[in-house]
């Protein structure tokens, strides 16, 4: 048997779980997506508010400076903590952890828009 074809059948044989080194596109959807998505949502909140007198922009600019790095940061600790746990979905735990940004930044636009504040 050739070595090459010796080596090929090793590699298809190789244990799935086997977690030696995790793919970028976990890292890059689950923390860069996030970003993007939650940068781009906040500054629709700020460009739909502004020019009605509210600081409604202001409180969204506020919540994203700090939002987004501290979501950046717990999506990469869940990414990385579900890399020793295969049988974990973390999926659903960032999609829950990049929506909480977005849907306080929207409670303060209806917020202000219900109570004319």
């Amino acid at each position: 048997m050739p070595a090459d074809y010796q080596r090929f059948v090793e590699a298809l044989s190789a244990n799935p779980t086997d977690n030696r080194r995790e793919p970028p596109l976990i890292y890059f959807f689950g923390i860069g997506g996030v970003v993007l998505f939650q940068i781009g949502f906040s500054y629709a909140v700020i460009m739909a508010s502004s020019g009605n007198g509210s600081f409604v922009g202001l409180g969204a600019m506020l919540l994203a400076v700090l939002g987004v790095p501290v979501t950046a940061l717990i999506n990469f600790l869940i990414v990385r903590s579900g890399r020793n746990n295969p049988s974990s979905n973390c999926v659903v735990r960032v999609i829950l952890v990049a929506l909480v940004l977005p849907a306080a930044q929207l409670a303060l636009l209806i917020l202000v828009s219900v109570f004319r504040l």
